[in-house]
């Protein structure tokens, strides 16, 4: 009953969206539709406030009145109202996590058996790689064979012998490779797949990887686009070029190292976001977690950063011009830059702004969106 209460009042406040709140509230349990419809028959029966009130000595004030006199109370306890509301949305994030956790992904199947397989095929094109497995891992690597090597490690529960482990491994993994298309599926709950996905390297249209409960890794690979989607677990990209790329994880960090990404759109519920590299057009949110984002050369682009409960780093060169728009509910808006020209600052108590522009004079524009409710933006030279 409390996530209700609270994943609704975020609603209301205008911290989550729809679909966000939708999001939260299958992931504790509940129905949406349930939940939206009661809420609006407990709406359409609360009573109109009264547009005045009397005072202990029988003096009316009206509504005005009333908005001025609370003015100043508000802005002083503003900010002690944001902190309390952030420090329960971390809390509620925990809980869903936990809830999720028990209910989805309970490996209490007694023990399990270890299975070791490997899949190969030789001298093969692959332009696509698919791999999904609901639980364990995916790492995939590059090598210089034209051949296709995916080493499994698995955790077989609810079998009695390691022929039976293997039969049923074998049974519900299912390898394929057709029409330059692999793909890897483990689909089923009783089993724990960490999979190394080896392949060709050279460039590939297409890169698919998706798990419920484990972690995604690449290294040195390239792609025109790429999706990595993963529930519980980190995901971290090394050395990944590619012209877009979506990954989203609900309770854990993403990653970017020495990358470089025409379009990037990240996404985490639980969990903190680090990039460097070269980026043209970035869209980052995560609603409990810090961001860190290091531009390494001077090209033109656009990024927009959000946090609910976390802070935001921005590392730019220096002969970029930067055009920038920050907010923070609470917490502070540093800017480290050179020739910076201010175009609009505000420094109220819960509604901290800042928009300018620095180095004007640079050939090259990048323009940055930052937003933190709680916690500071830092931005400076890199």
């Amino acid at each position: 009953m409390e996530e209700r209460k609270m994943i609704l009042r975020m609603l209301d406040e205008g911290r989550i969206s729809s679909s966000e709140a939708i999001d939260l509230l299958k992931a504790i349990g509940e129905n949406p539709d349930q939940v939206m419809e009661a809420e609006k028959s407990s709406a359409q029966t609360i009573t109109p406030n009264h547009v005045s009130t009397t005072t202990s000595t029988g003096e009316q004030k009206t509504e005005s009145e009333q908005k001025s006199s609370q003015k100043t109370s508000n802005q002083d306890t503003g900010s002690n109202r944001v902190e309390s509301t952030i420090s329960k949305f971390s809390g509620l994030i925990d809980r869903v996590v936990n809830k999720l956790k028990d209910s989805d992904f309970d490996f209490n199947f007694g023990q399990a058996i270890e299975v070791d397989h490997v899949f190969q095929e030789n001298d093969v094109f692959v332009n696509k790689v698919k791999a999904h497995v609901t639980n364990g891992g995916i790492q995939l690597r590059p090598w210089e064979e034209q051949s296709v090597r995916v080493e499994c490690s698995a955790s077989v529960f609810r079998t009695q012998s390691v022929d039976e482990a293997k039969a049923y491994f074998l049974k519900n993994v299912h390898f394929t490779l057709e029409d330059g298309e692999l793909q890897l599926m483990a689909d089923e709950n009783r089993m724990k797949v960490k999979a190394v996905m080896y392949v060709p390297a050279h460039q590939y249209k297409e890169i698919q990887l998706r798990t419920s409960n484990g972690s995604i890794s690449l290294e040195k690979m390239h792609t025109n686009t790429m999706t990595a989607r993963t529930s519980f677990g980190d995901i971290a990209l090394d050395q990944i070029t590619g012209e877009s790329l979506e990954a989203s994880t609900s309770n854990g960090k993403i990653k970017l190292e020495n990358s470089a990404w025409n379009k990037v759109d990240l996404e985490t519920l639980n969990g903190a976001i680090r990039m460097n590299g070269k980026y043209e057009r970035v869209e980052a949110e995560t609603l409990n977690g810090s961001i860190t984002f290091v531009l390494d050369e001077s090209l033109p682009g656009k990024a927009s950063f959000k946090t609910v409960a976390g802070k935001v780093e921005l590392l730019i060169p220096d002969s970029l011009l930067v055009k920038a728009n920050l907010k923070a509910t609470i917490g502070s808006l540093n800017c480290y830059l050179d020739k910076v020209k201010m175009i609009n600052e505000s420094k109220d108590v819960v509604q901290k702004k800042m928009e300018f522009i620095a180095n004007e004079e640079a050939q090259n524009t990048y323009e940055l969106d930052a937003e933190t409710k709680t916690g500071s933006i830092s931005i400076a030279k890199r």
